[in-house]
């Protein structure tokens, strides 16, 4: 399924970009409404003691940044990432 979602989102930015983007948003959104929907139904509501947590404290927050940075820049650059990998050697 995520691939024929993935396939068409790459039709769509080589169609128009500005479709590929909403296509974009769109699979995004609908990824984090299903998401949203199992937790509310399969694990009903949050306890009371729960909410009042913090999702992240900051020395977790400084062990992720740089992983998400790195995720932004392969999405943003990805000609940069994947092709800075020496020439493939050939075999006699």
């Amino acid at each position: 399924m995520w691939a024929c979602c993935w396939c068409s989102l790459l039709a769509a930015q080589a169609l128009r970009r500005n479709r590929g983007d909403l296509a974009t948003l769109g699979t995004i959104l609908a990824a984090f409404y299903i998401l949203w929907m199992y937790q509310r139904t399969m694990h009903g509501p949050t306890p009371r003691p729960v909410q009042r947590m913090r999702e992240l404290n900051h020395r977790e927050v400084w062990a992720v940044a740089p992983l998400l940075m790195l995720i932004v820049a392969f999405g943003v650059y990805p000609s940069r990432c994947s092709t800075s990998s020496p020439r493939p050697s050939r075999a006699p």
